[in-house]
């Protein structure tokens, strides 16, 4: 009976773990102005329409679009600085935040997000 118990109990904790936000992305630095602009796409290549689109200063919103049903964004010419992109899609945060990569002179904002792993369900 007690074995029984602690299978179930291991079970539910196991379907019903969920992992960790990723929807905000780690801070990345503009070491100049630089448009920011691009598209966004699932896994498959489909693009996503909607997408909430949030560059945050600190915590701060300092510009917010949303996709168009392209999946394009554009959130103009912004200027140097320490910066942060997330990402909000209904339900509940549904994909990533985009990857960012920073070379000298430019950023660039990766267009294929995942999708988010606190909404996933894990089955062991």
């Amino acid at each position: 009976m007690l074995k029984s118990a602690l299978i179930a109990s291991t079970l539910m904790m196991a379907i019903f773990a969920q992992g960790k936000d990723c929807s905000t992305s780690k801070p990345f630095h503009l070491s100049k102005t630089q448009k920011l602009a691009g598209t966004f796409r699932d896994p498959s290549g489909t693009a996503i329409l909607g997408i909430e689109v949030h560059l945050l200063s600190g915590n701060d919103v300092v510009r917010h679009v949303r996709t168009d049903n392209l999946g394009a964004y554009d959130l103009g010419e912004v200027p140097s600085g320490t910066y942060k992109i997330r990402v909000q899609y209904a339900p509940k945060d549904a994909f990533c935040a985009p990857g960012i990569r920073c070379a000298a002179e430019q950023c660039t904002i990766d267009s294929t997000l995942k999708p988010n792993p606190k909404n996933m369900v894990y089955v062991e």
